[in-house]
This record gives C-alpha cells, structure tokens and sequence, in this order.
C-alpha cells in the first residue's frame, strides 16, 4: 500500500490488536473502579481526573474520607470515629467495597487485620493497582464526565508505530528489487513451466511466498531488510 512517501511493506497484526485489547481493558478498569465507589456511598463522586488518581492510589482512603467529610459525628476530646461504625450506623456498604476491592472482610476492626492490608494490594474488580498498568495507557484516554473514553486519535497514531514501511530512498530501492524479482520469477515460471519443486527451493532460498503457484513478496522477510535501514 502507497502512502504518499512511504509504502507500507509490513502491518504487525499481533501487536496492533493486542495493544488495542490493554487500551479497552484499561479503560474498563478505571471505570469499573469509579463506578463501584459510586455506587457503594451517596455522596462522592469523580469528577475529575485529580479525583480519579486519589481513588487509584488508594481507594479505601478516599472512601473513608468521604465518609468522614459526610457523617458529622464529633467526640469529646477529638477521638476518631470507627470508619467500619460509621458505615454500619448509616448502611454505607463497606464492606461490599472492601470486598471488591481484594480485603479479607472479617468481623475484626481493619486495623487489627494485617492480612487485609496486604491482600488490599490486589484489586478484584478490576485489578488496576496491581501495577502501573493505567499510567501506562492514560495518554490514549479520555476523561469526559466521570467517565473514561477512548482517544482514537492517539490510539491510531501509537498503532501504526507497530507497521514497517519503506519512506527513504534505501528502504524505497529494497522494495523496488524484491517486487522487480517477484514480477521477474512469475513471468519466468510461465514461460518455462517452472516445476513446483523448483518453485519450492527458490521461494526457500529467496525467503518468497507462493500462494496458487505464484512468487509473492514475504511481507515480513522484506521488513526485516529494511526497518532498520537509516
């Protein structure tokens, strides 16, 4: 395929379409995330993407937080109310969020659950702290009301990367031979019925393909020729 130029000798399907699938996965991931701390209290919400990198850092904090900037309980001597009590006293699931979250819910206080802050470390929902995974790809999201969005325009740019194409004149010579040499190979076959064991040695020795008995370029034998040429 001529793009104005460059010729595009080589798509890397595999990478493309698995680069495409992390994207998606991401962005599911966040939302998923978002959407279960939505859901799990009445007041907080993410509206920005500041509010969203509190909520990946640590999202228990942040739902703690909300409950305490929402629940107006003030003890004598500036004592600290039980976030887990708190939760119970105004049916704020809690623990739902704790458990989508990875922590081991039990009937103990979490701070005298030192398993629950380990396994915290691995979110079931989504699994999206489990590495670096959406800093990774943020710059092919959008963040539009809450919610994150796909930003096909950099996603198209970042996929083509993964294509090899043949733009200088050294690269653009490379092509030019192997295609002169298949059109050469074809034209020969017909005229002297080249037999398809020859066919068979030549297309080894020459690193060609051969579909119906035709001499083709090998796509990804030419690409190696070439993306590496400066």
């Amino acid at each position: 395929m001529i793009m104005k130029d460059k010729i595009l000798i080589y798509e890397d399907k595999g990478r493309r379409a698995n680069f495409l699938k992390a994207v998606s996965e991401v962005r599911d991931k966040a939302n998923e995330l978002i959407q279960l701390y939505n859901d799990k209290q009445p007041w907080g919400r993410i509206t920005t993407i500041e509010d969203f990198e509190d909520l990946y850092s640590d999202p228990l904090a942040l739902f703690d937080k909300t409950l305490f900037a929402n629940i107006d309980i003030k003890a004598i001597g500036g004592a600290i109310p039980d976030p887990k009590v708190l939760a119970e006293l105004f049916k704020i699931d809690r623990p739902g969020f704790l458990s989508a979250l990875g922590y081991a819910v039990t009937s103990k206080n979490d701070d005298d659950c030192p398993g629950c802050k380990k396994s915290a470390q691995t979110i079931k929902v989504q699994r999206v702290r489990t590495s670096s995974e959406f800093y990774q790809y943020a710059e092919f999201l959008y963040f539009i009301n809450g919610t994150f969005v796909l930003n096909d325009e950099a996603i198209k740019q970042h996929a083509d990367s993964f294509n090899v194409y043949a733009s200088m004149p050294q690269q653009r010579e490379i092509y030019d031979h192997w295609r002169g040499l298949v059109e050469i190979l074809n034209c020969h076959a017909v005229k002297y019925s080249l037999g398809q064991t020859d066919k068979d040695h030549i297309c080894k020795a020459l690193k060609l393909l051969q579909v119906n008995g035709k001499f083709l370029i090998n796509d990804m034998a030419l690409s190696e020729q070439i993306k590496y040429l400066k």
